[in-house]
């Protein structure tokens, strides 16, 4: 594109990612890895992406709304600790927004919660 006095701008440039390395072995031997941090310790990693998989209407969804009633609530006993509360975006593909709220009015019962306990901190967006 040619600027008022005629000079030309330079096309922007994609930003340039780097190549992957492999794991330098000889330097790692030397140190120890970082702690993993977790969700649900020993169960559910936080950080990176977790997928969870099964033959359809078995209940994956009703899971991860559990899962993040439970993050957002900081239990101490859901599967196993949860460290802190947390903020949990959950995006449900596949029930619309009565059934989600109908199963969120049971989990807070079953976790003596009150809906509003999860204010803004479960992010539940149905997308069906």
């Amino acid at each position: 594109m040619a600027k008022p006095n005629g000079s030309e701008e330079p096309a922007a440039q994609p930003p340039v990612t780097p190549a992957p390395r492999s794991l330098d072995w000889y330097d790692l031997a030397t140190r120890e890895p970082p702690e993993r941090k977790w969700a649900i310790q020993g169960w559910l990693g936080y950080g990176h992406t977790t997928l969870m998989v099964g033959a359809g209407g078995i209940g994956k969804t009703l899971l991860a709304q559990q899962i993040g009633s439970a993050l957002t609530l900081g239990l101490q006993h859901f599967i196993d600790e949860i460290p802190q509360p947390l903020r949990v975006l959950m995006w449900a593909c596949e029930d619309d927004h009565d059934e989600l709220w109908r199963r969120q009015t049971h989990i807070a019962r079953h976790y003596g919660a009150h809906l509003d306990a999860f204010g803004e901190n479960f992010i539940l967006v149905p997308r069906l």
